[in-house]
């Protein structure tokens, strides 16, 4: 008798979902770069997780803002480290419902691309 399986597990194709997304558009530092805060719960009422892919043409350290009521509190992303020029650079995040999200910069700079996906 062996310990081996060779039942099929179910594989399910993770899903995601793009919330946002911004190309090669100039933001002034401390500008929230959506007019519009991301609203995760528009896909699913659910928690979740929120990924983050971004290139900056210029080095500076990128914060998420996170709101909920009234309340606004910044988490800085790379632990707080300015983040290189023209480097490509992957964050995972949980939003909970009630969360409203945006990101800032603390210098000028151009986002050359950033995708904000909501992740099953």
């Amino acid at each position: 008798m062996s310990d081996i399986s060779t039942e099929k597990t179910p594989y399910y194709e993770p899903t995601n979902v793009e919330l946002a997304w911004i190309f090669n558009t100039a933001k002034a530092a401390n500008t929230p770069f959506f007019s519009d805060d991301i609203d995760p719960f528009n896909v699913a009422d659910t928690p979740c997780l929120i990924r983050i892919y971004v290139t900056l043409s210029t080095q500076t350290v990128l914060s998420l803002t996170r709101t909920r009521e009234t309340t606004t509190v910044t988490e800085k992303l790379n632990g707080g480290s300015q983040l290189s020029a023209g480097c490509a650079y992957i964050f995972d995040t949980a939003a909970s419902d009630n969360e409203i999200l945006n990101l800032v910069t603390d210098a000028d700079t151009t986002i050359l691309k950033l995708s904000v996906f909501w992740v099953v």
